[in-house]
């Protein structure tokens, strides 16, 4: 698996497009059917960055991909209550996701690529 990945965030309905960068540093199988990632990530808007921890769950059957994000540094507006739903392409090589933020059900489209090399700085425990 690729362990750093390149792409967009958009929220629905809004044109504001946000540049990620994930690097996964800990890549691990937690049984026959499950592996989990974990790392570190960010998000710019203009000039405005927010890193981010990141924890991937995988379903190694279909490759089916929840993305949890946690510890948002920086102030503003940065929301982690939810998560990314979506899948890993067969190849490993793409990651297209839709978030859903628990409270209000909002949603948003996450389009990553593998890249390959990206940092974000060390990943905090989750």
């Amino acid at each position: 698996m690729p362990r750093a990945y390149i792409g967009e965030f958009l929220w629905d309905g809004d044109n504001t497009v946000q540049n990620v960068v994930i690097t996964f540093d800990k890549v691990q199988a937690l049984n026959e059917q499950n592996a989990e990632a974990r790392g570190c990530g960010s998000y710019e808007v203009g000039r405005h960055v927010t890193r981010i921890g990141v924890q991937m769950f995988i379903r190694l059957s279909d490759l089916e991909v929840e993305i949890f994000e946690r510890s948002p540094d920086g102030n503003g507006a940065f929301e982690t209550d939810g998560s990314h739903r979506g899948k890993l392409s067969e190849d490993l090589q793409q990651i297209d996701a839709q978030w859903t933020s628990t409270a209000s059900g909002k949603h948003g489209q996450l389009h990553l690529r593998a890249a390959a090399s990206v940092a974000c700085g060390p990943a905090e425990d989750l």
